[in-house]
């Protein structure tokens, strides 16, 4: 009896929490964003990215100096608890290539309803629930303009029962640069296929939702110091279980003056998960600061607030 209280409210919560972010797809954490500039642009992932490398486009990393530090913080409304996001990462140049790790804590509020074996409601009693990932991951050059990138992680989520999930991530990207009559265009394309894995829990294990996707940006000069910026990115999510098959598309525009302030807007649909977000960062070097922004269109749908801080040595 115990066991099927556990399963029972295990069902209910992932059900509540999942609705959040990863429409019904088992651990959300793997899928949560890390970084204010792919919140800004829709959840793009792909193409120059400027932070949380390692959860966003490894190989944007290729190129820093010696290291690249940042950390975000987020908080999600919901009907329910509100969820907050801690995610510190790290990349560090390695010879022609880039180590990237990087952790995500997600605080998912308390359960307060609680049953005993017999199945009776234990007044006064709460589950603390919470989701952590533990990530590591290599990007290398292949030529002046073709990377390539592989992650691994471990996810484990705190809820009603324990559940534990091992997954990883391919990824190659290109990228040039041309030109619009005088002006400089900076572009970036890629594609991954990332949660690839599966869990566990209690006797019984599945796999976690593969997502293919395939993306880039583009930068364009246009006056001394003055950029614009162009991000679109597509991707499936794969049947596996009880989750169905899914698409989405996000892309974003942004432009930046003086080299130092960008402002972002951008947009989501598919998934079941149509929403709008905005941001800003000004980089005063060697930190950058970012907030931003997403706000779901459906009248269920939850927002979601994001500051970070980067420092470029």
């Amino acid at each position: 009896m115990n066991h099927l209280i556990r399963y029972i409210t295990a069902a209910v919560l992932l059900l509540a929490v999942s609705k959040i972010w990863s429409q019904g797809r088992i651990m959300p954490v793997i899928e949560t964003t890390a970084s204010p500039l792919s919140l800004s642009t829709g959840g793009t992932r792909l193409g120059s990215q400027s932070s949380a490398y390692i959860y966003t486009h490894p190989a944007s990393a290729i190129g820093i100096n010696t290291l690249a530090a940042d950390y975000a913080l987020s908080v999600t409304t919901s009907e329910g608890p509100n969820l907050t996001l801690h995610a510190p990462t790290v990349a560090v140049a390695a010879g022609r290539g880039v180590v990237l790790v990087g952790f995500r804590y997600l605080a998912m509020g308390q359960l307060s309803t609680v049953y005993d074996e017999q199945g009776q409601l234990q007044p006064g009693q709460t589950i603390t629930m919470k989701s952590y990932t533990v990530d590591g991951g290599y990007a290398l050059p292949l030529g002046s303009h073709l990377s390539a990138f592989a992650t691994i992680g471990y996810a484990a989520q705190r809820t009603g029962t324990n559940i534990n999930a091992v997954y990883g991530s391919l990824g190659a990207s290109y990228a040039d640069s041309t030109h619009i009559g005088s002006h400089c265009l900076r572009y970036d394309v890629a594609a991954t296929f990332s949660q690839l894995g599966g869990y566990s829990y209690s006797g019984s294990s599945g796999s976690l939702s593969p997502r293919l996707a395939l993306g880039g940006s583009a930068r364009l000069s246009t006056l001394r110091g003055q950029y614009l910026h162009i991000y679109i990115e597509g991707a499936q999510y794969f049947k596996a279980g009880r989750a169905k098959s899914s698409n989405e598309l996000s892309g974003g525009i942004g432009y930046t003056l003086c080299e130092h302030y960008s402002l972002f807007v951008g947009g989501h649909a598919g998934d079941h998960d149509p929403a709008v977000s905005t941001g800003l960062s000004v980089r005063l070097r060697p930190v950058t600061v970012s907030l931003s922004a997403r706000f779901g269109t459906q009248s269920d749908s939850n927002n979601i607030y994001m500051a970070g801080v980067s420092l470029r040595l």
